[in-house]
């Protein structure tokens, strides 16, 4: 966990003897978090360049000692604030750039949670679904659905409108309270029907795949995602309710 904070090793081998020392010499130390001797002082100065351990001189020599564990919280803070400061100039930068289409692709399950999640980031948005709700169901699992995603889109507030073929799915849907949920759902014409399907949401359009190739691309672009809107909207004049 302490390497995801951005230590190095000896810096985390460091920082935890000292830790359980309270305070001792660097070759105690180092000793104990199994550190080269050599370079343990070195390491132990960029511990305290980050504020995570200081020294103080005794009769007996150099001692050193390391931060409260608070201080790792303090500043991980800082740092996400830090960061927070700065997005409106960094968008605003990449605002100026040529605008182009980001596409992603995932490959399995791990794809489809990670779009889901994704369209459940923003409140008071729109999502448009269509497709095969029998096989979104085979791959990320209905209780998902249904425990998860739906709680979430509900206290996120974001509506869903859903072009759905009803083979499977008809009677199940229609049992479901789509006024309490914010959804409304359609049916397309059976003769049509297809495994893949489509979300679409903000400025991204993600398709997904069958199990066969359990493949999940995401497109960000603005024109996409409006062409898709209007597509879905030219289908949802033509289907049943």
């Amino acid at each position: 966990m302490l390497k995801e904070y951005g230590l190095g090793d000896d810096e985390v081998a460091l920082y935890l003897a000292a830790l359980a020392f309270g305070e001792a010499p660097i070759a105690a130390i180092a000793e104990r978090a199994g550190v080269n001797r050599s370079t343990a002082y070195t390491v132990a100065k960029s511990l305290e360049a980050r504020g995570l351990m200081g020294s103080y001189r005794m009769r007996g020599g150099l001692r050193f000692v390391a931060s409260d564990p608070k201080t790792l919280l303090a500043q991980s803070r800082k740092h996400t604030d830090d960061i927070a400061a700065i997005i409106p100039e960094l968008e605003a930068l990449a605002m100026r750039a040529p605008q182009k289409p980001k596409v992603t692709s995932y490959e399995g399950k791990e794809g489809y949670y990670t779009v889901a999640e994704d369209s459940l980031s923003v409140p008071n948005t729109i999502l448009l679904h269509i497709g095969s709700l029998t096989d979104i169901w085979s791959v990320i699992g209905k209780e998902y659905d249904l425990t998860h995603f739906v709680p979430r889109r509900l206290q996120q507030h974001i509506r869903i409108r859903c072009l759905y073929f009803p083979s499977g799915v008809r009677e199940q849907v229609g049992a479901m309270d789509h006024a309490k949920e914010l959804r409304e759902v359609r049916y397309l014409p059976e003769r049509h029907a297809y495994s893949n399907s489509m979300l679409i949401f903000r400025n991204k359009v993600a398709i997904f795949t069958s199990r066969k190739e359990f493949i999940t691309v995401l497109i960000e672009s603005e024109e996409i995602a409006e062409a898709e809107r209007q597509k879905f909207e030219m289908l949802w004049t033509i289907a049943q309710p």
